[in-house]
């Protein structure tokens, strides 16, 4: 994936920056006397005699027959025909998408995982960017529906062609990523955990409290007395009574775009039906996590949460 082009007035050199699957963000000098690509960084040699899973570009169809694409990282030393634990990781926005880099932040990690035994799938649901802005749209007025078959049918989708293991699959993911893992726990109890992180759980209060509500005014079809049934049916707390799933959740407290209180009511009806679910809450933070310490300490906790619940190895990091 390359991206941030520049160019030199004699339109002979270009500059521009790459990452792979394989190798982090690095800068790239291109001359067209020569058109060679050359790295002129190399800022994470750290990284280079590290083992990193293959990746692959996948698509599915979902329930409709719509061909979804999203990417599939395997296992360091997977082996055909045996079944591995999935974890898919959701992306936030819903305009947000995977690409094909080293997609490697504290939000979702999937080159650790692979090392540790894990398949990672990361779907790029009906709703996000690259596929043209009709696919980008296709969500209105069928958030947690729409995107919600294109994400479980490619699940079903790994299952049946042999490589996920159907008793050991985890969901995570930050911001929309946060709201839809919260709606598909409730919606299965297929997955044996989840980690999520500033996910909206009641899209009336959300309404009310959020910096943006033009969005959820354009996914639901208008405002809340205008749209009752579409609020409702969207909101993960409409559904979270049937949730079984152990849920980790994280959140910033002075978050402005999914204020606090958007996990702190998903964990109360958590807790109030007795699933096994645990909120972390880091103090000063907003929609994202800006302190180093707290990235790691939200990574040890996500890291041990799955390796505990669909555990492909022992708990600890």
């Amino acid at each position: 994936m390359s991206s941030d082009f520049s160019m030199t007035a004699d339109g002979m050199t270009i500059v521009y920056i790459h990452e792979n699957p394989r190798m982090p963000a690095e800068v790239v000098y291109l001359s067209s006397r020569v058109m060679i690509p050359v790295l002129i960084t190399r800022l994470n040699p750290q990284i280079e005699p590290v083992a990193l899973g293959q990746v692959e570009t996948i698509r599915w169809k979902s329930s409709d027959g719509a061909l979804i694409e999203g990417l599939l990282y395997y296992p360091i030393g997977y082996q055909t025909g045996n079944r591995y634990p999935l974890i898919t990781y959701i992306h936030g926005g819903p305009e947000g998408a995977y690409t094909r880099g080293l997609n490697s932040s504290w939000m979702a990690f999937p080159q650790i995982y692979a090392g540790r035994g894990y398949a990672v799938f990361m779907p790029n649901f009906r709703g996000s960017s690259n596929y043209g802005a009709r696919f980008a749209q296709a969500n209105a007025r069928l958030a947690g529906k729409i995107d919600y078959d294109d994400i479980v049918t490619g699940i079903d989708d790994l299952i049946k062609k042999g490589l996920a293991d159907s008793e050991r699959l985890a969901i995570a993911g930050w911001s929309y990523g946060g709201y839809l893992s919260a709606l598909m726990i409730g919606k299965t109890n297929r997955f044996k955990c989840a980690v999520y992180g500033a996910g909206l759980s009641n899209a009336v209060s959300y309404w009310g409290t959020a910096d943006i509500v033009s969005q959820r005014e354009r996914l639901h079809g208008g405002v809340p007395w205008e749209a009752r049934k579409s609020y409702e049916d969207q909101s993960p707390l409409t559904w979270l009574r049937n949730a079984k799933t152990p849920a980790l959740i994280f959140h910033g407290e002075k978050d402005e775009r999914v204020p606090l209180g958007q996990s702190q009511e998903t964990y109360r009806t958590l807790k109030r039906l007795g699933v096994n679910t645990q909120l972390i809450i880091y103090p000063n933070e907003g929609h994202v996590l800006t302190v180093p310490s707290y990235q790691l300490d939200k990574m040890r906790r996500e890291f041990n949460w799955i390796d505990k619940f669909i555990g492909a190895r022992q708990p600890g990091v």
